[in-house]
């Protein structure tokens, strides 16, 4: 799926376009975000990547690789989204918020690297939102200590990996990430009360809420 935007447009035109329906998005999100806020204490932002960002991105390999030279049709970062929740248990309501009556829709969600995080440690849900306008939206949801792991060490170790060539080095830098993360994971553990067993097992059947819920969820 393509952001609406023109395929013939320069890249600077597509931009302008994407951003006018950003703008009337962001609105429509912080009035479901404040909800969850005053309900679940749940804490969200909604930012505008500026042209720079945006430009950078898609220029780089990986996304090259991956989305061709469609650039930015197919940036759904272009304005990111993100709730920190406090406890993982209040997923299934915050979702429901979100779509129950709602003109927005889930067209992807990702829950694997909650418990099953990737080498670099960091644990969300990716779920992408189709607004009414047609743009598509990147939404993550992480536990309130990992989003303070992300802001130290976590996504530190990110960006230096991205300007360091040699294996070891970027290894030892990743290595550090994951600690972090690992030990927010632990903190986080610690203050709801549940030990590493009981979360998988209340993961697990959040995952089957949300397999039953959507049609697009990814194992």
């Amino acid at each position: 799926l393509f952001q609406p935007v023109p395929l013939n447009f320069v890249p600077y035109g597509q931009l302008n376009i994407l951003h006018e329906l950003s703008l009337a998005n962001r609105i429509l999100l912080e009035g479901v975000f404040n909800e969850m806020a005053n309900i679940f204490g749940a804490m969200s932002n909604v930012n505008l990547k500026d042209s720079e960002g945006v430009f950078s991105k898609i220029q780089r390999p990986i996304f090259k690789k991956k989305y061709g030279d469609s650039g930015v049709a197919s940036l759904r970062d272009c304005l990111r989204t993100k709730t920190v929740v406090q406890d993982l248990s209040d997923v299934p309501s915050i979702l429901g918020l979100m779509f129950d009556g709602s003109p927005i829709q889930c067209i992807k969600i990702n829950t694997k690297n909650m418990i099953e995080p990737d080498e670099s440690g960091w644990r969300f849900i990716a779920i992408d939102l189709l607004m009414p306008n047609g743009q598509i939206i990147e939404w993550y949801i992480v536990p309130k200590e990992i989003q303070w792991a992300k802001r130290g060490k976590g996504h530190q170790s990110y960006e230096k990996t991205r300007s360091k060539n040699d294996p070891s080095e970027r290894a030892r830098i990743k290595a550090e990430g994951r600690e972090a993360y690992d030990l927010a994971w632990i903190d986080y553990l610690d203050r709801v009360g549940r030990t590493n067993e009981q979360e998988i097992e209340l993961w697990r059947t959040t995952e089957m809420y949300i397999q039953d819920r959507f049609q697009v969820f990814e194992i």
